[in-house]
């Protein structure tokens, strides 16, 4: 494991922003490959959590006081869907999507073409939905992702048979309903997800005020 060489608190417009800075040449998640990132949380209110390199932290809390907005754009991607339990938005700088690294070129290569997502977290009648769209340099790029996930979604049931029987066989479900779609410079995945035995708990703990 990599150790974290440094942190530090500071103070930005009167927001507490924290900082870590890693280990150089850190994997993260096993697909990044960075040299010394520095990762910033700031808690703008209490609905709002912003994290990612210190300057994008810094727009985000200039926007609560009037200065440089936050992209109009992805704000209005991450909240169209009215119902959502949440949505989400963002981008993928090509510089550390050219960093992808799954083991070979041929697969790592799709994902590298990735320049952004959004997406939403919704409640159906027997679970919840997961939305989400990968927004690529091109169309050619979208199909080639699409084809790439397909074939993973494909490989998932296979590597299901090590989980308990119960387990796996609820998960094989939910893999079936994973849905991908390219569209223009897009890839739409929607996954419908059935948690047995605890979807009613967990709708009305969302609509219980």
């Amino acid at each position: 494991t990599q150790s974290v060489a440094r942190e530090r608190e500071q103070r930005y417009k009167g927001k507490r922003v924290y900082s870590v800075r890693l280990e150089p040449n850190i994997k993260v998640f096993g697909l990044f490959d960075l040299r010394e990132p520095e990762i910033a949380i700031a808690v703008l209110d209490t609905n709002t959590l912003a994290i990612g390199k210190p300057s994008t932290v810094r727009t985000a809390i200039d926007a609560d006081f009037g200065g440089k907005r936050v992209d109009a754009e992805l704000v209005q991607l991450a909240t169209r869907e009215a119902n959502a339990v949440m949505g989400f938005a963002g981008t993928v700088p090509g510089i550390v999507a050219r960093r992808i690294d799954l083991g070979s070129d041929q697969l790592s290569r799709p994902f590298r073409a990735v320049r952004g997502f959004y997406g939403a977290l919704l409640t159906t009648a027997s679970g919840f939905e997961f939305l989400t769209n990968l927004r690529t340099t091109d169309q050619t790029a979208a199909g080639e992702l699409s084809k790439t996930l397909l074939a993973l979604r494909d490989f998932i049931p296979g590597l299901l048979t090590q989980l308990p029987a119960a387990i796996g066989k609820a998960a094989a479900a939910n893999a079936r309903n994973i849905r991908i779609n390219a569209h223009d410079a897009e890839v739409a995945i929607r996954v419908e997800i059935v948690p047995p035995g605890t979807v009613a708990l967990i709708r009305r703990s969302l609509t219980t005020k």
